[in-house]
C-alpha cells in the first residue's frame, strides 16, 4: 500500500461539504424568490380588484374593465344593489373585493365619500 505524501493529509476533504452547502442555499434562495414573486402576484391582484371595484362603483362595468385592462388583469363585475364586487385574475392570483357608491355629501364630491373631513396630523379628533 502507497504511504501518503507528507503534509497532505486530509486537505481538501471540506471541498465536498462546501459545494453542497452552497448548492442548498442557492436551492433555497430560489424557492424564497419564488415565494416572494407569489405573494407579490397576489397583492397585485387585490390591489387591482380594490381599484376596478372602485371604478364600478363610481364609473359603471366600463370604467372597472377599463381599470384591470390596463393592469393586464382579467375581471368579472358582479352588481348587488349599490355594490360592485369585482374578481380579478391576474396570472395565478385571484384578487376580490367590493365597493359601494355613495350619495354626495354637501361640501363633499360625487362618488366614494365620507362624511368626516381628515384633520391636520397631530390634531384633537
Amino acid at each position: 500500500m502507497p504511504e501518503s505524501l507528507p503534509g497532505r493529509g486530509e486537505r481538501g476533504a471540506a471541498t465536498p461539504l462546501v459545494l453542497v452547502a452552497v448548492a442548498l442555499a442557492a436551492a433555497g434562495l430560489a424557492a424564497v424568490g419564488r415565494v416572494g414573486a407569489g405573494l407579490h402576484e397576489v397583492a397585485r391582484a387585490e390591489a387591482v380588484a380594490d381599484l376596478s371595484a372602485l371604478a364600478g362603483a363610481v364609473g359603471g362595468v366600463d370604467a372597472a374593465r377599463e381599470v384591470a385592462t390596463a393592469n393586464s388583469a382579467g375581471v368579472q363585475l358582479r352588481r348587488a344593489g349599490s355594490t360592485v364586487v369585482a374578481t380579478v385574475r391576474l396570472g395565478a392570483a385571484e384578487g376580490i373585493a367590493a365597493a359601494r357608491a355613495v350619495p354626495p355629501v354637501a361640501g363633499g364630491g360625487a362618488g366614494l365619500s365620507s362624511p368626516r373631513r381628515a384633520a391636520p396630523v397631530g390634531s384633537p379628533p
